[in-house]
């Protein structure tokens, strides 16, 4: 797009922290071409809502230059979107912070730079941040008729008692679980999953909307049916993972830790 606003003769400009090759405008977002405004990526790459409000004052310049607009309302109008626009762009986020090394938030918060550069957090991060939690199914309904015998033991054998032998909080809970369905479809696929468990002895059952409401009452109204386990529940998968590689060590066994999988 930006090669379209340079044929038509709009002065540019090489700005890598604008996204390359930008048009320069002004603070209406006209460009120096009188009559062509330019919003969004094709005027410089910033957040989303930030190119939505440009976008906005661009339009309203637009109507303000073709007559549409009078000088009032235009200057009201610009006012409210331009304190919109200078909201956004105020904090970590904001332009002048781009290219630079951050730690912190505004909230005083570490900032994960493995988080940022990666898309993930290292496991030795995982406890200093605020707001993470761990929670793995911990189910026997919806599994394969041939895996549910042993998903059913560890229910009854494994789990209640798991904590206390790889003396770690696994945060284990047994609240139940509701697979939901919404279409006629979902519900036929939900029964023959049900009656495929009940065979193998798993007390699981087809509940209507109302009853998984009673359950859950956050649910919509186009929830019109599941399958309820009440055995089911979760547990702290990152917690129980590394006890279980020190108690295989323990045991005699080779095992490697990293900080990926244990094999």
């Amino acid at each position: 797009m930006s090669q379209l606003l340079k044929m038509a003769g709009c002065r540019m400009e090489d700005n890598p922290k604008r996204g390359g090759q930008v048009p320069i405008v002004d603070a209406y977002g006209q460009t120096s071409i009188e009559g062509i405004f330019a919003a969004g990526d094709v005027e410089g790459i910033e957040e989303a809502s930030s190119a939505m409000i440009g976008g906005r004052i661009c339009g309203i310049a637009a109507a303000h230059f073709l007559g549409y607009m009078d000088d009032g309302t235009f200057k009201q109008q610009y006012e409210i979107h331009q304190n919109a626009l200078s909201g956004l762009r105020q904090g970590m986020f904001a332009p002048e912070n781009r290219g630079k090394v951050l730690t912190k938030t505004e909230e005083n918060i570490d900032i994960s730079a493995n988080l940022l550069e990666k898309g993930y957090l290292d496991d030795s991060e995982i406890d200093k941040y605020p707001g993470v939690t761990h929670t793995g199914g911990v189910r026997q309904s919806g599994r394969d008729p041939r895996e549910l015998p042993l998903a059913m033991y560890g229910i009854q054998k494994l789990w209640p008692t798991l904590s206390e032998e790889l003396e770690v909080d696994c945060e284990y809970h047994q609240d139940g679980n509701l697979r939901l369905g919404k279409t006629p479809q979902h519900i036929k696929i939900l029964t023959g999953l049900a009656d495929r468990a009940r065979a193998c002895g798993l007390d699981v059952r087809m509940i209507d909307g109302d009853e998984v409401r009673a359950i859950n009452p956050y649910l919509s109204d186009e929830v019109t049916g599941a399958s309820w386990c009440p055995t089911d529940g979760h547990a702290n998968p990152r917690n129980r993972r590394h006890r279980c590689a020190d108690a295989v060590c323990r045991a005699g066994e080779s095992g490697h830790r990293s900080s990926g999988p244990y094999v």
